[in-house]
């Protein structure tokens, strides 16, 4: 499994479109990252517009890398970045990947838009990467984020006790998973159904 990293992500639906994330989007994510309610399932803290702009250059040199593939949710009307989202922890021996390190602006957090992203991502991992699973990994706390995973139809695959040294503390991470095949014959068609009955 090859993944075009430099290849340009561009994606829409509805509201929302998904670019790859570049230095030109840093100022309007540190304008609504800094919120600490965005952090409270996350190993560390992003609450300083100095601690965020570290973060996210860390995804810019990942990207470089060729360990990840980072993207910049934004508001359609608005073209106002709004969130993130990556590509990690590829496997290219099992044709798989990790969807997450995602994080919305509070305000657009009880809408379709996480939903809408994850579909958009969901058909790009599976039609133009081709990969066979997408690895979900939460914070066991997070029940909205728990729940949301579930109701899409992602399989349940237990907990992990990760031990976190910034914070020496060890956190309980719950993994889920969604293969292509369950994808193409199910999974998709009812997480776009998910997205038409919120917005109707």
């Amino acid at each position: 499994m090859q993944l075009p990293f430099y290849n340009k992500i561009s994606l829409q639906q509805q509201h929302v479109s998904l670019e790859t994330l570049s230095e030109h989007d840093f100022s309007q994510l540190k304008k609504i990252g800094v919120n600490p309610k965005l952090w409270r399932y996350m190993s560390s803290q992003y609450t300083t517009s100095e601690a965020l702009e570290k973060y996210l250059y860390s995804f810019l040199k990942n990207h470089k890398e060729r360990s990840m593939i980072p993207v910049c949710i934004k508001d359609n009307s608005s073209q106002k970045a709004i969130g993130m989202t990556c590509i990690g922890n590829i496997n290219n021996e099992k044709n798989e990947v990790e969807l997450g390190w995602t994080w919305i602006e509070e305000a657009y957090q009880k809408t379709s838009t996480n939903r809408i992203v994850k579909l958009l991502m969901l058909n790009y991992i599976f039609n133009e990467l081709n990969c066979n699973k997408v690895v979900f990994r939460v914070n066991e706390k997070n029940n909205i984020s728990m729940r949301s995973l579930e109701k899409i139809g992602a399989s349940f695959n237990g907990i992990t006790e990760i031990y976190v040294a910034e914070t020496k503390q060890t956190v309980g991470v719950a993994n889920y998973c969604i293969q292509k095949k369950e994808w193409k014959s199910s999974l998709e068609a009812k997480l776009q159904k998910l997205i038409t009955a919120y917005n109707s």
